[in-house]
Order: structure tokens, then sequence, then C-alpha cells
């Protein structure tokens, strides 16, 4: 029995390995951002060693609009991956992190004037949920099961006044067939 579970762990290994579902490598810094430099905050999720791939996307610049979001679920109701779509100067562009083909969820369609700031949900081993986090303190629906250990809010800071320190330009994780990690990238205001 014990060598028939290594052997399936190596097969698992091997395959996942190759996986890259079209997203781009990450590369990280070195040392600790300065404030002209884009921020990697912590990642949350993947309880487990990471086995899947480093991806990331950079899908907001200043002055773009956020259009609608699509999350993608397993059959067992897991975070795989998710859409966005971004209105930008050269037209609608759509940004995909992670595995998309999974099963998709009704998209969610952004009201005008709010701005993604960051994400809360449930991972243990993988992102179980996901729920995204606007300006005006609404978010999405909780997509995804019951599951995960702990509990996580990923939102930008704010000053006092109410102004946040720091402006989303996308995502950072891993992910196998499923969402492993997930962190934000963001560019600090002051």
């Amino acid at each position: 029995m014990k060598k028939y579970v290594i052997y399936q762990a190596l097969i698992f290994l091997v395959f996942t390995s190759g996986i890259t579902y079209g997203q781009e490598e990450v590369v990280l810094q070195d040392h600790k951002p300065l404030l002209g430099e884009i921020h990697y905050g912590n990642r949350v999720g993947g309880i487990q060693a990471q086995e899947g791939k480093t991806i990331g996307i950079m899908a907001f610049e200043e002055g773009d609009v956020l259009k609608c979001i699509q999350v993608f679920l397993s059959e067992r109701n897991i975070v795989t991956g998710f859409t966005l779509e971004v209105e930008k100067k050269s037209g609608t562009h759509s940004f995909s992190f992670g595995n998309i083909a999974s099963i998709p969820q009704e998209k969610f369609k952004v009201p005008k004037e709010r701005k993604l700031v960051g994400i809360q949900g449930a991972s243990g081993w993988f992102i179980d949920s996901i729920a995204f986090v606007f300006d005006d303190g609404s978010s999405t629906p909780r997509y995804g099961g019951a599951g995960g250990d702990l509990d996580f809010s990923l939102v930008l800071n704010k000053k006092p006044s109410g102004e946040y320190l720091g402006r989303l330009m996308g995502f950072w994780g891993s992910h196998t067939h499923l969402l492993e990690t997930i962190g934000l990238v963001f560019w600090p205001i002051e």
C-alpha cells in the first residue's frame, strides 16, 4: 500500500511540474521594497509544502477600471482561479490567475467607480473560498466552500482620513489544478 501511495505522489509531482496554464514566472525582489518599488505582500494558503508553479498578474495601472470578476471552482467547491476584465486606455483586457479550466461561476459586474482594494476568504491546504473587497467596504459574494483552517483578509491599509496607503496592481501566488496560495501586489502611495 505504501509503495502505491508513493508511486501516485511521484506521478502527481511529475505531471503538475509542467503545468503552467499560460501564466508567467514571478521574479521576486531580494530586498525590502522601497517607496518607489512594487510591493509583494505576504501570501495566504498552502499550509502544505508548495507543489505548484509560482504565478502573478499585474492587471491594474493608474486610471484602469475593473469591469467584472469571474471565479472558477473545482468539483469539490475549492477555488481554482479567477479572471479580471479590466478596461484600459487601449481597450478591454482579460487577466487570468490560476486554473480557469474548471467550473465557472456567474460573473460579478463591478459597479462603476469602485476600486478593488483586497481579498478575503478561507484557506488551508488551498484557497477554499474567496471574495473581492472594494474601496467602499462592499465585496463580491464569497465563492467556494466552507473548508479552510484559517479565515484571511488581505486589504490595503488606510490613513486615519480614510484614504488608502497603496494602489492594488495585481496578485501573486501559486497553483496546481487548485489555487494554493495568493497575495497582493501593490504600489505604495506613501
